[in-house]
């Protein structure tokens, strides 16, 4: 189906047939793949079991990734993938356009794995913010987000148990994303201002994070430290609240359960980021099933 020049994939629970006359649940997906790779396709796995588990509809958007977009529009490659989603959200929260294909609006959450973790975020306080619909998502799935690149000095960077993704690419990921030159001294925190590191650093907190899981660092460095003209100019975007909400994990889950939201937060030990992805193959992975049956619960005891 299309929905706002958007392709999206719909997922009916198996037992839907006999819900014609019921409003159902949904969950709408964004796929991960570091705003460059992954496609509902690769996300099938996941994506067919959310909707197989929980009796919900689950829609998986194909948003434009980076290499995809034309030359014409090449220039700002960011923020399209985002506003892709948001169109597609924004449409299925509508009452109207809700009610024609059986789902109910008040009944809406919102999730993605790695940068569609950070589309989460970001779409979650734009509704939340901008008051763009009568309804908003009730709820927030993240699955080892990314959601901050103020600090590459963070554990989720330096401490990888597996390096299936790079965190030594994260700067020509932004590169691509941003369309402007990114050097590697950004995984320095040189892409800031001493001003900007005060400014910002009460929201990605290093002692909401466990002492055990700091053990490259125990606190956050190089804040005193200016970041070279060229690469701040050329990173600024990161700090936007629309790429960066700037929290982290723990982090993440600490300060928003401090403004009174109710939060479940489970970490994983030993695994590494994409292992969602991992549910069948000769690659399969039992830790990929217990994320998956903890998404599950969570969704049928809060939706």
């Amino acid at each position: 189906m299309i929905i706002e020049g958007v392709p999206v994939r719909f997922y009916y629970p198996i037992n839907s047939v006999n819900s014609l006359f019921k409003l159902l649940f949904v969950v709408i997906y964004y796929h991960g793949g570091g705003f460059c790779k992954g496609l509902v396709e690769t996300h099938h796995p996941i994506t067919r079991e959310l909707a197989v588990q929980t009796d919900f509809i689950v829609l998986s958007v194909e948003y434009v990734l980076i290499q995809q977009i034309s030359s014409i529009t090449r220039e700002h490659p960011f923020p399209v993938g985002l506003d892709d989603c948001t169109k597609v959200t924004k449409h299925i929260l509508d009452i109207d356009n809700a009610n024609k294909i059986n789902i109910d609006p008040t009944r809406i959450a919102i999730a993605g794995d790695s940068a569609g973790g950070n589309f989460v975020t970001v779409i979650a306080t734009r509704f939340t913010n901008e008051n763009m619909t009568k309804n908003i998502p009730c709820l927030q799935i993240l699955i080892y987000p990314v959601v901050q690149f103020f600090d590459f000095m963070l554990p989720s960077y330096r401490e990888a148990n597996v390096n299936i993704f790079d965190s030594g690419k994260s700067g020509l990921m932004l590169e691509l994303y941003l369309n402007r030159s990114i050097s590697d001294d950004i995984l320095a925190n040189n892409h800031t201002t001493t001003e900007q590191k005060k400014q910002y650093r009460p929201y990605v907190d290093w002692p909401l994070i466990p002492s055990k899981y700091r053990q490259t660092y125990k606190e956050s460095i190089n804040d005193n430290i200016d970041g070279g003209a060229n690469l701040r100019k050329n990173a600024q975007q990161t700090l936007e609240p629309d790429l960066s909400p700037l929290d982290e994990g723990f982090i993440y889950a600490a300060r928003v359960k401090s403004n009174g939201v109710h939060v479940t937060h489970r970490h994983f030990e030993n695994t590494f980021l994409g292992s969602l992805t991992f549910l069948e193959g000769i690659f399969k992975l039992d830790v990929a099933h217990e994320m998956l049956t903890g998404i599950v619960h969570y969704l049928k005891d809060y939706l």
